[in-house]
Protein backbone atom coordinates (compact mmCIF):
# COMPACT_ATOMS: atom_id res chain seq x y z
CA UNK A 1 0.00 0.00 0.00
CA UNK A 2 2.63 2.53 1.15
CA UNK A 3 4.68 1.40 -2.29
CA UNK A 4 1.32 1.53 -4.32
CA UNK A 5 0.89 5.13 -2.76
CA UNK A 6 4.11 6.28 -3.62
CA UNK A 7 4.35 5.09 -7.11
CA UNK A 8 0.47 6.67 -7.66
CA UNK A 9 2.02 10.16 -5.97
CA UNK A 10 -1.18 10.06 -3.47
CA UNK A 11 -1.39 10.63 0.12
CA UNK A 12 -1.68 6.81 2.57
CA UNK A 13 -3.60 7.72 6.09
CA UNK A 14 -3.82 5.14 8.38
CA UNK A 15 -7.10 5.05 10.35
CA UNK A 16 -6.26 5.66 14.67
CA UNK A 17 -9.15 7.78 15.25
CA UNK A 18 -8.43 7.49 19.14
CA UNK A 19 -6.21 10.04 18.59
CA UNK A 20 -8.86 12.27 18.39
CA UNK A 21 -10.21 11.88 21.79
CA UNK A 22 -11.10 15.27 23.26
CA UNK A 23 -8.95 14.69 26.62
CA UNK A 24 -6.27 12.83 24.24
CA UNK A 25 -5.80 16.02 22.23
CA UNK A 26 -5.63 17.70 26.11
CA UNK A 27 -3.03 15.20 27.04
CA UNK A 28 -0.54 15.60 24.42
CA UNK A 29 -0.93 19.40 24.42
CA UNK A 30 0.46 18.94 28.38
CA UNK A 31 2.92 17.01 27.56
CA UNK A 32 4.29 19.13 24.67
CA UNK A 33 4.53 21.79 26.97
CA UNK A 34 6.34 20.16 29.56
CA UNK A 35 3.03 20.55 32.17
CA UNK A 36 3.76 16.82 33.19
CA UNK A 37 7.49 16.80 33.03
CA UNK A 38 9.50 14.15 32.42
CA UNK A 39 7.73 11.39 31.44
CA UNK A 40 8.13 7.98 33.53
CA UNK A 41 5.69 5.65 32.56
CA UNK A 42 2.42 4.07 31.18
CA UNK A 43 0.23 1.94 31.80
CA UNK A 44 -3.00 0.26 29.91
CA UNK A 45 -5.64 -2.94 30.24
CA UNK A 46 -7.78 -4.04 28.06
CA UNK A 47 -10.45 -6.43 29.14
CA UNK A 48 -12.81 -7.36 26.25
CA UNK A 49 -15.12 -10.01 25.34
CA UNK A 50 -14.95 -11.71 21.70
CA UNK A 51 -16.94 -15.32 22.15
CA UNK A 52 -15.83 -18.41 20.00
CA UNK A 53 -18.31 -17.44 16.96
CA UNK A 54 -16.11 -13.98 16.22
CA UNK A 55 -13.75 -15.92 14.73
CA UNK A 56 -16.02 -18.23 12.77
CA UNK A 57 -14.47 -17.08 9.27
CA UNK A 58 -11.60 -17.72 7.22
CA UNK A 59 -9.34 -15.47 8.50
CA UNK A 60 -9.38 -14.18 11.95
CA UNK A 61 -7.70 -16.06 14.58
CA UNK A 62 -4.84 -17.33 12.41
CA UNK A 63 -1.35 -16.05 12.65
CA UNK A 64 -1.22 -16.53 8.29
CA UNK A 65 -4.36 -14.41 8.11
CA UNK A 66 -5.17 -12.09 10.54
CA UNK A 67 -0.93 -11.82 11.77
CA UNK A 68 -2.28 -11.94 15.95
CA UNK A 69 -4.92 -12.21 17.88
CA UNK A 70 -6.13 -9.56 20.62
CA UNK A 71 -3.08 -8.01 20.35
CA UNK A 72 -2.91 -7.17 16.78
CA UNK A 73 -6.65 -6.75 16.34
CA UNK A 74 -8.16 -4.37 19.41
CA UNK A 75 -5.14 -3.75 22.13
CA UNK A 76 -2.91 -1.92 19.00
CA UNK A 77 -5.13 1.38 19.49
CA UNK A 78 -3.44 1.77 22.88
CA UNK A 79 -0.30 0.85 22.27
CA UNK A 80 -0.40 3.40 19.65
CA UNK A 81 -2.48 6.22 22.04
CA UNK A 82 0.37 5.45 24.45
CA UNK A 83 2.99 5.75 21.81
CA UNK A 84 1.66 9.05 20.40
CA UNK A 85 1.54 10.88 24.05
CA UNK A 86 5.18 9.76 24.53
CA UNK A 87 6.29 11.43 21.46
CA UNK A 88 9.25 8.81 20.93
CA UNK A 89 9.92 5.29 19.94
CA UNK A 90 10.16 2.13 21.11
CA UNK A 91 13.86 0.89 22.20
CA UNK A 92 13.26 -2.48 24.06
CA UNK A 93 10.02 -5.30 24.31
CA UNK A 94 9.71 -7.77 27.15
CA UNK A 95 6.75 -9.76 26.36
CA UNK A 96 4.34 -12.81 27.25
CA UNK A 97 1.45 -14.00 25.20
CA UNK A 98 -1.44 -17.10 25.45
CA UNK A 99 -4.07 -18.84 24.36
CA UNK A 100 -6.04 -18.99 27.87
CA UNK A 101 -9.91 -19.32 26.81
CA UNK A 102 -10.11 -19.12 23.13
CA UNK A 103 -9.03 -22.50 22.56
CA UNK A 104 -10.61 -22.84 19.10
CA UNK A 105 -8.12 -19.80 17.55
CA UNK A 106 -4.57 -20.31 16.82
CA UNK A 107 -3.85 -16.58 18.14
CA UNK A 108 -3.24 -14.80 21.36
CA UNK A 109 -6.46 -14.53 23.64
CA UNK A 110 -4.60 -12.60 26.36
CA UNK A 111 -0.85 -10.26 25.87
CA UNK A 112 1.57 -8.70 28.64
CA UNK A 113 4.25 -6.57 28.00
CA UNK A 114 6.98 -4.29 29.53
CA UNK A 115 7.71 -1.66 26.41
CA UNK A 116 10.32 0.58 27.52
CA UNK A 117 10.87 4.02 25.46
CA UNK A 118 14.04 6.06 24.60
CA UNK A 119 12.96 8.53 26.95
CA UNK A 120 13.38 5.89 29.35
CA UNK A 121 9.87 5.64 30.14
CA UNK A 122 8.52 1.94 30.77
CA UNK A 123 4.92 0.82 29.53
CA UNK A 124 3.01 -1.88 31.35
CA UNK A 125 0.86 -3.20 28.76
CA UNK A 126 -1.72 -6.17 29.19
CA UNK A 127 -4.84 -7.09 27.41
CA UNK A 128 -7.36 -10.30 27.03
CA UNK A 129 -10.60 -10.63 25.05
CA UNK A 130 -12.27 -13.30 27.07
CA UNK A 131 -13.74 -10.82 29.67
CA UNK A 132 -17.28 -11.17 29.75
CA UNK A 133 -18.04 -8.09 28.15
CA UNK A 134 -16.42 -4.92 26.61
CA UNK A 135 -14.93 -3.40 29.79
CA UNK A 136 -13.55 0.28 28.87
CA UNK A 137 -10.16 0.58 28.22
CA UNK A 138 -7.79 1.93 30.57
CA UNK A 139 -4.77 3.82 30.00
CA UNK A 140 -2.43 6.02 32.31
CA UNK A 141 0.84 8.24 31.05
CA UNK A 142 2.66 9.83 34.27
CA UNK A 143 5.07 12.19 34.34
CA UNK A 144 7.23 13.67 36.84
CA UNK A 145 4.16 17.00 37.59
CA UNK A 146 0.94 15.19 36.85
CA UNK A 147 -0.24 12.35 35.48
CA UNK A 148 -3.60 11.55 32.91
CA UNK A 149 -5.92 8.53 32.90
CA UNK A 150 -8.07 7.41 30.06
CA UNK A 151 -11.32 5.60 30.61
CA UNK A 152 -12.92 4.74 27.64
CA UNK A 153 -13.29 8.45 26.19
CA UNK A 154 -12.82 10.33 29.39
CA UNK A 155 -9.11 11.61 30.62
CA UNK A 156 -8.95 13.34 34.30
CA UNK A 157 -5.88 15.34 34.34
CA UNK A 158 -4.45 15.57 37.45
CA UNK A 159 -1.48 18.30 37.81
CA UNK A 160 0.79 18.30 40.86
CA UNK A 161 -0.96 21.61 43.17
CA UNK A 162 -3.46 22.13 41.34
CA UNK A 163 -7.28 20.45 41.32
CA UNK A 164 -7.85 17.70 39.17
CA UNK A 165 -10.35 18.17 36.10
CA UNK A 166 -11.91 15.58 33.26
CA UNK A 167 -12.10 16.84 29.89
CA UNK A 168 -15.25 14.39 28.69
CA UNK A 169 -15.90 13.43 24.72
CA UNK A 170 -18.37 15.61 22.58
CA UNK A 171 -17.92 13.62 19.15
CA UNK A 172 -19.14 10.19 19.98
CA UNK A 173 -22.70 11.68 20.99
CA UNK A 174 -24.21 11.56 17.54
CA UNK A 175 -21.91 8.81 16.11
CA UNK A 176 -23.19 5.49 15.11
CA UNK A 177 -21.89 1.87 16.27
CA UNK A 178 -20.73 0.38 19.26
CA UNK A 179 -18.10 2.44 21.80
CA UNK A 180 -15.80 0.35 22.64
CA UNK A 181 -14.99 0.35 18.88
CA UNK A 182 -14.14 4.44 19.61
CA UNK A 183 -16.14 6.68 18.24
CA UNK A 184 -13.84 9.24 16.27
CA UNK A 185 -13.59 7.56 13.14
CA UNK A 186 -16.35 10.64 11.37
CA UNK A 187 -13.30 12.81 13.30
CA UNK A 188 -10.34 11.49 11.62
CA UNK A 189 -11.99 11.11 8.57
CA UNK A 190 -12.69 15.11 8.10
CA UNK A 191 -9.44 15.90 9.19
CA UNK A 192 -8.11 13.56 6.56
CA UNK A 193 -10.43 15.53 3.92
CA UNK A 194 -9.85 18.84 5.37
CA UNK A 195 -5.91 18.45 4.57
CA UNK A 196 -6.17 17.09 1.37
CA UNK A 197 -8.17 20.02 0.00
CA UNK A 198 -5.76 22.46 1.64
CA UNK A 199 -2.86 19.96 0.01
CA UNK A 200 -1.41 19.23 3.30
CA UNK A 201 0.11 16.16 5.11
CA UNK A 202 -2.56 14.11 5.82
CA UNK A 203 -2.58 12.98 9.58
CA UNK A 204 -1.32 9.46 10.64
CA UNK A 205 0.04 8.71 7.52
CA UNK A 206 1.55 5.31 7.03
CA UNK A 207 4.67 5.90 8.27
CA UNK A 208 3.81 6.61 11.58
CA UNK A 209 1.25 4.06 11.57
CA UNK A 210 3.83 1.30 10.33
CA UNK A 211 5.90 2.48 13.89
CA UNK A 212 3.18 1.16 16.05
CA UNK A 213 2.14 -1.73 14.23
CA UNK A 214 6.44 -2.65 14.31
CA UNK A 215 5.62 -2.46 18.40
CA UNK A 216 3.00 -4.68 17.88
CA UNK A 217 4.79 -7.41 15.74
CA UNK A 218 8.05 -6.98 17.75
CA UNK A 219 5.45 -8.35 21.34
CA UNK A 220 4.84 -11.20 19.16
CA UNK A 221 8.22 -11.84 18.09
CA UNK A 222 9.85 -11.20 21.38
CA UNK A 223 6.71 -13.38 23.41
CA UNK A 224 7.59 -16.36 20.81
CA UNK A 225 11.81 -16.26 21.14
CA UNK A 226 11.25 -16.04 25.09
CA UNK A 227 8.21 -19.64 24.52
CA UNK A 228 11.33 -21.75 22.90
Amino acid sequence: MISTAKSCGKQLGIIFQNRYIEGIQEAKKLIECGALGKLKGAWSHLAWHRPPSYYECDWKGSWEKEGGGVVIDQAIHSIDLVRYLMGCEVVDIKAHIAKRVLTNIEVDDEADAAITFENGAVYAFSDCNYYVENSPIRIEISGEKGRCLLVENEVEINLDGQPSYKVMPEQHKNAAGENYWGSYHTAQLRDFYEKLARGEAVPTDANDATKTLAVVLDIYACAKSEAL
